[in-house]
């Protein structure tokens, strides 16, 4: 039961997120889309992570997927893209990591500080360089279209 995905765990990651998309005040009719984008992304980093066994990886495509996620919806709903990518990021933080980076500092525990604050610096890069990559692969293909267009 440890490497599987539960149904459950996929709504409450969807649920999560759907409740810190009311803390950052997105819009009533928004919410929806905000917990489908947070539970395709705790999905993505879960069963990439699993099936290549490399937690990196899984936080590198769940980045990929809600970034390409929040673009679509920016622009189907004439929305700005952090009203989605804001809140559908917030399951793939490395926020374990950081508490024991914390908790190192109180504690005193170089070894601690050093190991999960390395990690959580890896996964905040990845979940940026995933962000940009999608963000400029969204930029090449509207600039393609724009220039069939005309």
């Amino acid at each position: 039961m440890d490497g599987l995905i539960t149904v459950g765990q996929i709504l409450l990651a969807g649920l999560g997120t759907l409740f810190f998309g009311i803390s950052l005040s997105a819009e009533k009719n928004d919410l929806p889309y905000v917990a489908f984008i947070g539970a395709i992304c705790f999905s993505t980093n879960k069963f990439f992570s699993m099936v290549f066994s490399s937690p990196i990886l899984g936080t590198f495509m769940a980045a990929l997927m809600v970034s390409f996620l929040a673009i679509f919806l920016s622009k189907q709903r004439q929305k700005p893209m952090a009203v989605f990518l804001a809140s559908g990021i917030v399951p793939i933080l490395p926020g374990y990591s950081i508490f024991k980076m914390v908790l190192g500092f109180v504690e005193q525990n170089s070894n601690d500080i050093i190991v999960y604050g390395t990690i959580a610096l890896q996964a905040l890069v990845i979940i940026a360089v995933g962000v940009v990559i999608a963000s400029s692969i969204s930029k090449i293909i509207d600039y393609v279209i724009s220039k069939r267009i005309s």
